[in-house]
Formats: structure tokens, C-alpha cells, sequence
């Protein structure tokens, strides 16, 4: 849905600090067990999981109608975190409390 992909590898001992949109959730994925996520959503993985990027219905056009655009295909085991609000639905909520400015030339 307009959100665009790319990956930061981090890796090491310490603490990291992590940006997201609302709540961070996270899913222990047992050995085999499956997680799609809206790649919008996807916040961090553990490296040693097994992923694939998809579209996220059968045919681009479809995709494309669809909003959603990507999706991520996780297979555990390891832990997924995904945030649970997306940018856009976020700023089009706060938008919504937001005041509205007049123009300069009509404020006069």
C-alpha cells in the first residue's frame, strides 16, 4: 500500500533502539509455523528465520487493487515483531484532530 521495503541488518550484543507506529507485538513462531505480514507492518525478525517476499494476491493487478502490495512470509522457529498500526492510518487519524490553518491572503 504505498509503503516502500528495505532492510537493516543488525547484529551484536547491546541494546537497540526501534521506531514504530503504535504498539510493537511480537510472535514466537514455533519450528514450521507460518506468519504472513503486511510488509507495512513488519518491524524486525530474527536473521536466522527462513522469509520470502510476495505479493500479496495472485496477479500484480490484483495487488495493486488490493492496497496491500507485499507481503512478508515467515517460517519459524523465531520471533517476528510487527507494529500495529500502519504510517498512513496512523497520520490520516491525528490528521482528523488536527486545527486547519487558513491561507495567508485570507487570514488578513
Amino acid at each position: 500500500g504505498g509503503e516502500g521495503f528495505f532492510l537493516l541488518k543488525a547484529e551484536g550484543q547491546g541494546r537497540m533502539c526501534i521506531s514504530a507506529y503504535g504498539s510493537i507485538l511480537r510472535y514466537d513462531l514455533q519450528p514450521g509455523e507460518k506468519r504472513v505480514v503486511d510488509n507495512g507492518m513488519l518491524v524486525a525478525w530474527n536473521g536466522s528465520m527462513d522469509y520470502n517476499i510476495a505479493k500479496a494476491a495472485k496477479t500484480i493487478y490484483a495487488s495493486c487493487l488490493s492496497g496491500e502490495g507485499f507481503v512478508c512470509s515467515f517460517t519459524g522457529p523465531g520471533t517476528v515483531f510487527v507494529q500495529s498500526h500502519n504510517p498512513a492510518d496512523l497520520a490520516a487519524a491525528v490528521a482528523e484532530h488536527l486545527p486547519v490553518q487558513m491561507p495567508q491572503s485570507e487570514a488578513a
